[in-house]
């Protein structure tokens, strides 16, 4: 895919992940290959009730509780996003 969502010079640039030569930046592959995860994710079909953007899978995220682990702490997510810890207690 050639895909890329551009903002302004101080937004990033996402791209489309390419695993080898296969890619998956919209699911296709129908897991999260090539991608990192935390909390409570899933790959979903429309079957869900929600409009596919592209294609016949999407990663689906949530942020309350849930068995598969729902909503992170801000601890975690620092860890995971490789923050100094603390980092985002400032943003709230």
């Amino acid at each position: 895919m050639d895909d890329q969502i551009r903002g302004d010079s101080s937004t990033p640039t996402i791209s489309t992940i390419a695993v080898g030569s296969v890619e998956n930046g919209s699911f296709e592959i129908g897991d999260f290959q090539g991608w990192n995860t935390i909390g409570d994710t899933s790959i979903e079909t429309q079957d869900l009730g929600i409009f596919l953007p592209d294609g016949t899978y999407q990663a689906f995220i949530t942020n309350g509780d849930s068995d598969a682990g729902g909503s992170v702490d801000d601890s975690d997510l620092e860890e995971f996003l490789d923050l100094v810890p603390g980092t985002l207690d400032g943003l709230v």
